[in-house]
């Protein structure tokens, strides 16, 4: 059985930032692509080891502004963790990322940061797929103003466990 080794993620604010803080705090692997110029939608630069995309709209959506980092992280996880609210409507993003993983046929969980059972449903659905390197998505800052901070503290503490548990 495999076990959750790396993380991925856009670095934009939100949910991005919140699951990349959280794999340096518990100094869990983590990497992914990120805009050509290396922004958020805030236009900071960001502050994780992320990779540029040469371009920043990706085949998938050519007229969405930053879509090739979607594609590409999407693309390159085993699998793609949805986070949000569960009283939010999806933002366009989050929305491009479903789309994402469903054309490259990659599994996909929406989970609400609410949900007092998604430490067990991350946890069943990460060993069901198998899942060595995971795409962490979900609305920006803009949309979700508390769910960065949400995200962080729950991830800093998942990330641990897995951490003293390999």
């Amino acid at each position: 059985m495999k076990h959750l080794k790396k993380i991925l993620s856009g670095g934009q604010t939100g949910v991005d930032q919140g699951a990349l803080k959280a794999a340096v705090d518990a100094n869990f692997p983590y990497g992914g692509w990120c805009p050509p110029d290396e922004s958020d939608e805030t236009g900071a630069k960001t502050q994780f080891k992320l990779q540029p995309t040469p371009e920043s709209s990706g085949e998938l959506a050519p007229d969405v502004p930053r879509s090739q980092r979607t594609e590409w992280n999407v693309r390159d996880a085993d699998a793609t963790l949805v986070l949000s609210s569960k009283d939010l409507i999806k933002d366009a993003g989050t929305q491009f990322t479903i789309q994402a993983a469903n054309h490259f046929n990659k599994p996909l969980l929406p989970l609400a940061i609410e949900d007092p059972e998604k430490d067990r449903k991350l946890k069943e659905w990460l060993l069901k797929h198998n899942v060595e390197v995971l795409n962490i998505a979900g609305p920006p800052r803009s949309v979700a103003p508390r769910l960065e901070k949400l995200c962080y503290e729950w991830l800093v503490s998942f990330f641990s466990e897995l951490q003293s548990a390999n």
